[in-house]
């Protein structure tokens, strides 16, 4: 009912609202509609780009099925922050049970940065801070404390939160800077 009927219930609850505080509330709207916009695009981004790295290196590796070990790395990177480490792991003691340490050792030493650590901790944070305008580093702390405190779904509601104490601060400063200037003024 909400997707049906959102925008006449959003006009209804905002239509008491003033200009001023019409617009704080429609900037602070914007911004969670991006950051959860931000959230999926970045989220399969990801996990493409994990799959297209995957597929040459398992393939430089000789791997017998390099497409099946790409696509186990790519569905896993749907899962934040843990999903490609865990598959990484399993690939090492796949490889080390089969006893190919040479394997084992190139999966850890240079798949994992390639496959999990650059995406997880740099190209996420940073295409997610582009979109909704925050520094990276804060879009990290949102995903990091977002997952231990609220599970899968503080995956989404940390960023957001994350992105509202930012812009509620920005719209907060302008807001004083604004009434200091005018009773500078008088």
């Amino acid at each position: 009912m909400i997707l049906y009927y959102g925008e006449e219930i959003w006009k209804t609850l905002t239509r008491a609202l003033s200009p001023k505080l019409f617009s704080t509330v429609e900037k602070m709207a914007d911004i969670s509609s991006n950051t959860i916009y931000a959230l999926i695009i970045v989220q399969i981004s990801a996990a493409i780009i994990a799959f297209l790295l995957a597929l040459p290196f398992f393939f430089t590796m000789g791997v017998d099925d390099p497409l099946l070990f790409a696509t186990l790395i790519g569905i896993a990177t749907l899962i934040p922050l843990f999903g490609s480490q865990i598959m990484i792991l399993f690939f090492a003691l796949y490889f080390m049970s089969i006893g190919d340490t040479w394997s084992a050792a190139i999966t850890l030493v240079v798949g994992f940065p390639l496959l999990s650590i650059w995406i997880d901790f740099y190209y996420r944070p940073v295409m997610m801070g582009q979109r909704v305008a925050i520094p990276p580093i804060m879009m990290m702390i949102g995903i990091l404390a977002g997952i231990p405190f609220m599970g899968i779904v503080g995956f989404i509601i940390g960023p957001v939160l994350i992105a509202l104490a930012v812009t509620g601060t920005k719209i907060l400063g302008d807001m004083v800077n604004d009434t200091g200037s005018e009773s500078q003024e008088n």
